[in-house]
């Protein structure tokens, strides 16, 4: 069982949402705007019918504290009989009072009309200039969205009397849009798209979880929490105390223990909890890189569900159709895409992947692989640069810091890059320059505005989007080297440590 690991963790953690802030302002729109949200940005409700009712999605607090309070007489037990078949029997209902009325049928259907409550706008409200949302059930199949998707547009250019919309797509909405792309985008609804941080070509990490690939890792997970820390006002001082622990070995014995608990627990927790949720949505499965879709078919059906494909032959027949129709398609349909409208994409980078998969140091946003969501740009390693050579080769589309070549990107020329930006963040600049973009005339490329050329950075202080001149390198001070010392002297004592205790250890 060594292979059926926890998929809840890294799922929870890494999916954030973003929303656009409408920065319209001095932009003359000749259509109306249209966003699609991405993956989990919009609360599950009870019953899609009734804004009123119950959020089932996501959790509460109060409901979080109430399932550790019923689990911990449980896990206090465990603690002396460690016997990890009693604790997960005990911690199974809990779980799935918390988190089970988010899960899909075993045909990939809602349960009891759940889903997300989206009612029109008036038609007389919409008008060529209005900027409006798209709410949907992110859960769902990509093609049963695409269709609503169809819908809202033909409503919207109907109220409008326009024959077009502008739209930015974010995260899985780049999914939701190629996908209605690939149905309908041949009746030339979409004057210009911007394509924002999407996973139109996958998420390393959830091909890797949905394989049971999980690997928790010290450095990986101090890399991940200094990430979460770097807007904090104490950040330096937490981060400080980040790499203490990681140089002394507590961060790695956090870990060991962590991985031996998931690794008990799995066995049972995973089919009964873990795996009708985030192996029944849709969505997951659209987000799974090519790569590693046959394996992660194998592992859910064949291990966790022990072969039963009769009870789940809706959902497969679902996951088979976005494979067959969709995947093998992409590149295509955006090329298509590009010849038909304006195109562009957003793109970020110079943060580590999540501290739970083998690949964690594939350069991200936090979620979305920057490779991916630049649709192809050659990307170094987290805290690593380019090779001497690419950098030699591809002068004219390196970042500063020589993380980046654009070069192999689709769209070298229409692909921007934002440094120091989650995948989940928001911000009135960009959301400028995309309007700016959208609403050009005819498409621009990354010579069009000197303001924002390809390669940006953003600053959090002050929400700022600028070009990018000085790459992330950081003066070290004395202090710095300081500390560096003492990290040193902490290792040499963690060294010397083992080598006295490491063979008594139990």
């Amino acid at each position: 069982m060594k292979r059926i690991i926890s998929l809840l963790l890294g799922f929870v953690i890494a999916f954030g949402c973003m929303t656009v802030a409408f920065a319209s302002d001095g932009v003359k729109m000749d259509c109306p705007f249209i966003d699609v949200h991405g993956f989990m940005a919009v609360d599950l409700l009870a019953d899609k019918d009734d804004p009123d009712s119950d959020v089932i999605w996501p959790p509460t607090t109060d409901d979080i504290l109430s399932t550790v309070r019923e689990v911990l007489p449980a896990l206090s037990k465990f603690l002396i009989t460690r016997d990890y078949d009693e604790l997960s029997d005990a911690i199974i209902g809990p779980v799935n009072n918390l988190i089970g009325k988010a899960n899909l049928g075993k045909n990939g259907e809602p349960v009891d009309n759940s889903g997300v409550y989206f009612v029109y706008p008036d038609k007389d409200r919409i008008k060529k200039d209005s900027a409006l949302n798209f709410r949907y059930d992110w859960r769902l199949d990509p093609f049963e969205t695409a269709e609503q998707l169809n819908d809202f547009i033909e409503y919207v250019c109907k109220c409008s009397g326009c024959s077009q919309v502008t739209l930015n797509c974010h995260s899985f909405g780049g999914i939701v849009t190629q996908t209605y792309y690939s149905r309908y985008g041949y009746k030339n609804r979409i004057k210009s798209i911007c394509y924002n941080t999407t996973a139109i070509f996958g998420e390393s990490y959830t091909g890797e979880m949905l394989s049971g690939n999980i690997v928790l890792n010290a450095d990986a997970l101090t890399a991940f929490l200094e990430t979460k820390m770097g807007s904090q006002k104490y950040s330096k001082l937490l981060n400080g105390v980040l790499d203490i622990f990681n140089s002394a070995g507590i961060t790695d014995d956090i870990c060991a223990l962590g991985n031996k608990l998931v690794e008990g627990l799995a066995p049972k927790v995973i089919p009964a909890c873990i795996a009708p949720m985030f192996g029944g949505w849709l969505s997951i499965w659209a987000m799974c890189p090519d790569e590693y879709v046959e394996q992660d078919m194998k592992y859910i059906f064949d291990e966790v569900y022990g072969g039963d494909y009769a009870s789940y032959a809706g959902l497969r027949e679902k996951i088979i159709k976005y494979n067959t129709l969709i995947r093998p398609q992409k590149t295509k349909l955006l090329k298509e895409h590009n010849r038909q409208a304006n195109l562009y994409v957003f793109s970020r980078y110079n943060f580590s992947s999540i501290p739970l998969v083998p690949s964690w140091r594939t350069m991200s946003d936090s979620v979305v692989d920057t490779k991916a969501s630049s649709f192809g740009a050659t990307c170094a390693e987290y805290e690593s640069t380019l090779p001497d050579d690419v950098v030699a080769k591809n002068a004219g589309y390196i970042n500063p810091d020589k993380t980046i070549c654009a070069a192999s990107c689709l769209f070298p020329d229409q692909t921007w890059f934002i440094r120091d930006m989650e995948h989940s963040e928001g911000s009135w600049d960009l959301d400028t320059l995309m309007f700016d973009l959208l609403y050009h005339k005819g498409q621009a490329t990354v010579k069009t505005f000197k303001e924002h050329p390809q390669f940006l950075k953003w600053s959090s202080e002050d929400d700022s989007v600028t070009p990018d001149t000085d790459g992330s390198a950081k003066a070290e001070n004395f202090f710095d080297r300081l500390f560096g010392k003492y990290l040193d002297f902490l290792a040499y004592l963690r060294s010397v440590y083992e080598k006295i205790f490491k063979n008594n250890r139990g």
